[in-house]
């Protein structure tokens, strides 16, 4: 079975991430390991995958490159954690995991770098910060975002993918607009956006028509310079 283009969806093309087989970690006893992760997903279909938390997959693009070819697949991007909110060491932390991951992806030809921003609740659901973030913090992620996307896009040629889940701040539609409503007039190219755990009452393909006509409008309405 593949998972390529077909005759009615010739554009489609998809694929998976470490994550889909329960992997969270660059280490732990219980994950699958990672060959057989890339065995399984190859034997399933999928022709492309992400880099998953960096150090799961091998780092070293030589060795990963063999890996990845003798099973068929392709590298599309990897995932960075950073919490932009909390300002410039932030932003700094968050540019050298970049520059770190976009050794192993360049030499392999992927384009994507996935940012997930810091949760407010730790792996049991417990509550560490608050679900809403300050007007400070939302100027220092609104800042962190656009000086990260650029810096990835002139030093790599990376896209800044922005992953919005639940338990992550911004999480909700109205907070997702309030963010893309800044970001796309100050870097129109630097950053995308990731909805398949978009938290709130509209459906991926709703969301995403959502961003991409905001993305039209503030084009139109403010051109960057």
């Amino acid at each position: 079975m593949s998972l390529g283009p077909s005759p009615e969806y010739p554009k489609l093309r998809l694929g998976t991430a470490p994550d889909s087989w329960g992997v969270w970690f660059a280490e732990d006893p219980n994950q699958v390991p990672w060959a057989r992760y890339l065995d399984e997903a190859a034997q399933a279909g999928y022709t492309r995958t992400e880099l998953g938390p960096y150090g799961y997959l091998p780092p070293d693009p030589a060795v990963l490159k063999g890996e990845l070819a003798r099973r068929g697949l392709t590298l599309t991007g990897g995932t960075v954690f950073a919490a932009l909110h909390k300002g410039s060491e932030a932003l700094e932390e968050a540019k050298g995991a970049c520059d770190v991951e976009a050794a192993t992806l360049v030499p392999l030809g992927a384009k994507h770098l996935i940012l997930l921003p810091e949760g407010y609740t730790d792996l049991d659901g417990n509550l560490t910060a608050s679900p809403d973030l300050t007007e400070r913090e939302w100027d220092d992620l609104n800042r962190g975002m656009s000086a990260l996307g650029k810096h990835i896009k002139e030093k790599h040629g990376l896209e800044l993918v922005f992953h919005s889940h639940a338990q992550d701040a911004p999480e909700h539609v109205g907070e997702l607009h309030r963010l893309f409503h800044r970001l796309w007039v100050r870097h129109f190219d630097a950053v995308a956006q990731s909805l398949q755990h978009l938290a709130g009452p509209l459906h991926s393909g709703l969301g995403f028509w959502m961003v991409r006509r905001l993305r039209v409008e503030r084009a139109i309405e403010q051109p960057d310079p």
